[in-house]
């Protein structure tokens, strides 16, 4: 009776042991299966990171370089006023070219983009009605326009000088030149607001996406 007695004691025992050392193992594989799925998520939050630090660079980099450019437009915009206001030229003229620009830098950002599209035709058609009016070497001029988008904005300068007397078309060219670097500028500012809508489009993706894993 005692030998039995111990037997089971012993066996008992074992089986305590045995039980431990089961439960120690599964905390084990519970600890290595958490750490797993740990790794994995980082490995796929690496990944994610990636990807928004490349589509927040190519925003990021407009911006960087607008701003610099932005910069030398406003000085050319300036000294151009500087110019018109020391040629004395005729007020209503001014009034009405004015009058174009506002209307211009009213208009939504990707509608300024889409009028900046430059074709040799549309140069041609420009520098000869610039030289009909007496203005020489102009392709540059018509070029810079067009590429601008300010080329509607030119005929339309253009087609009310007609009604006026100007001594050259020459005395045109400032107030033309203003009006192809003011169009300029806007059309780099509206380059600039999409490329912002662009980076607060990503945080916002990235901010439901931490709250949709929290």
């Amino acid at each position: 009776m005692l030998h039995l007695d111990t037997l089971v004691r012993v066996r008992t025992r074992a089986l305590e042991e045995a039980n431990v050392a089961l439960q120690q193992k599964n905390v084990e594989l519970q600890e290595a299966q958490t750490q797993l799925a740990l790794s994995e998520r980082m490995a796929g939050l690496g990944i994610l990171l990636a990807s928004i630090a490349h589509e927040i660079n190519n925003p990021v980099q407009t911006i960087d370089g607008m701003i610099h450019l932005m910069r030398d437009d406003l000085k050319k915009v300036f000294h151009t006023f500087i110019s018109i206001a020391e040629m004395g030229m005729n007020e209503k003229l001014i009034v009405y070219t004015l009058g174009l620009l506002r209307e211009f830098m009213e208009k939504e950002p990707g509608l300024i983009l889409r009028e900046g599209r430059s074709s040799d035709e549309s140069v041609r058609q420009l520098r000869g009605r610039l030289e009909h009016i007496g203005i020489g070497k102009s392709r540059r001029l018509a070029k810079s326009l067009v590429e601008s988008g300010a080329d509607r904005l030119a005929y339309d300068i253009l087609d009310y000088a007609d009604s006026m007397t100007l001594s050259s078309g020459k005395e045109l060219v400032p107030l033309l030149e203003l009006v192809g670097l003011v169009t300029k500028l806007m059309r780099r500012i509206a380059a600039v607001d999409t490329a912002v809508s662009t980076v607060t489009r990503i945080v916002r993706a990235v901010r439901a996406y931490s709250h949709v894993n929290q």
